[in-house]
This record gives C-alpha cells, sequence and structure tokens, in this order.
C-alpha cells in the first residue's frame, strides 16, 4: 500500500518487489523420456514439468526492500538476495508425451507450448495463465477443477488444444474469471461434465474470443451445455 496514498500505512512500499524470478535462456524444454538432472536446454531437457517451473523468490540486490525494514532489515518475506534471472516470463517446450499437472501453476508468467494436441497430453487443471502468455497445441484432460481456468483480468492465449473429460461444479471447460479476456483459437472443446452449469465455457462477466473453435458433446445437469 502506498502511504501517501492512504495517510496510514506506515512502513510499507508500493513497488515491483523484482523477484529474481526465473534463471537461464528465455526458454527451456521438457521431455517425460529424459534423464533426470538435466538443464532444460534443448540438448538436455528437463524430464519433470515442475523442474520447468521453479520461479525463484529471492529478493535482487538492487531492490528498495533490501535494508528498508525494521532495523535495518529486509522488507518481505524474505528468503534471501540472490542474483537476477534473465527472465522474468518465459516459454516451457513440451517434447511430446504425458505431464502431470496436479500441484503445478503457470502463476509467474510461463507459456506452455507443444508440438501437436493428439502428441502431448497435460493430465490436471491448468492454472494461473496470465496475460501475454500461451497454452498451444496440447490436449487437456482429467481436471478434477476444470480444464482450464483463467484467473480475474487475465488476457491468456489458447491455441489448437483439445480439452476434454474434465470435471468440475461450474466450467467443466474452461472457467473465466470476472473481467477476464482470453482469446480461444482452433481449440476442440469436448465431453466436459461440470455438475451444474457451463459444460464448454462458464463465462462470468468475462469477454473471451472466441475464433474457429468446436464447442460439442458436453454434459451439464442444469443449463449452458455448451457455454453459460
Amino acid at each position: 500500500m502506498n502511504q501517501e496514498r492512504s495517510g496510514r500505512a506506515e512502513g510499507n512500499i508500493n513497488g515491483d518487489p523484482l523477484f529474481c524470478g526465473y534463471s537461464g535462456p528465455v526458454e527451456c524444454f521438457v521431455d517425460p523420456q529424459a534423464q533426470a538432472g538435466d538443464d532444460g536446454t534443448a540438448e538436455r531437457p528437463f524430464n519433470d514439468l515442475s523442474d520447468a517451473l521453479c520461479f525463484s523468490l529471492s529478493l535482487r540486490g538492487d531492490l528498495p526492500c533490501i535494508g528498508a525494514g525494521q532495523d535495518g532489515g529486509n522488507m518481505g518475506a524474505d528468503p534471501g538476495i540472490g542474483e537476477a534471472g534473465e527472465a522474468s516470463r518465459y516459454v516451457i517446450r513440451l517434447i511430446p508425451g504425458r505431464y502431470r499437472l496436479y500441484g503445478l501453476s503457470l502463476a509467474f508468467g510461463g507459456s506452455l507450448i507443444a508440438q501437436g494436441e493428439d502428441q502431448t497430453i497435460l493430465e490436471g487443471t491448468v492454472w494461473g495463465l496470465r496475460s501475454g502468455a500461451t497454452l498451444a497445441q496440447v490436449t487437456v484432460t482429467g481436471g478434477r477443477e476444470g480444464g482450464i481456468v483463467i484467473s480475474r483480468g487475465e488476457r491468456a492465449a489458447i491455441e489448437n488444444c483439445k480439452i476434454t473429460g474434465n470435471f468440475r461444479e461450474y466450467g467443466a471447460g474452461i472457467l473465466c474469471g470476472p473481467g477476464s479476456w482470453p482469446s480461444c483459437k482452433y481449440c476442440i472443446i469436448s465431453r466436459n461434465f461440470p455438475r451444474y452449469r457451463g459444460g464448454g465455457f462458464y463465462l462470468p462477466e468475462s469477454s473471451p474470443a472466441l475464433d474457429h473453435c468446436m464447442i460439442a458433446g458436453n454434459c451439464v445437469t442444469e443449463e449452458g451445455g455448451g457455454l453459460y
């Protein structure tokens, strides 16, 4: 909170925390058949998607919160000072295979791009797609909290994907949070099963752009088999 604006926020500052973020190059590669312990390059891809999503919350040495806390301490949750990463957002390129998403999130700006939706399967719910990020050429299935959840106010892109066989009380295929503006192109959203509403899409106060998408065969008990 900004002290000047609120008039009563002593001890807080208003600014980008500038965490170290992702280290290394602006993109990495993941292959579920690769050896463990590799470095994520095209020649030595990670074998676990969680390795590719490792975002450092360490503080950079040039932050305004360094030494600005009580008794000269660092402000905020302080896991230490680290080196600045080379990318605050980056692209994760998936080699064909099956990947488990349970417990993972793209909340720090990562994009997932594969080589074909019939070759690359994501099992679980895709969480955390941010504005400017892309999910492309994958099949998303088996999500118990829906296929894809777009958070409030985000403008992510979903391209050439299949979203099928997902479950949720509302919005089993794609759930768009209020104020979100996702772009969905050349996607198939089918055979998703919400308990109540929104088989393919659930769109409370959101404005998605749909381009050449097929929404078919979704099943609901109340309203909005295709879209609600």
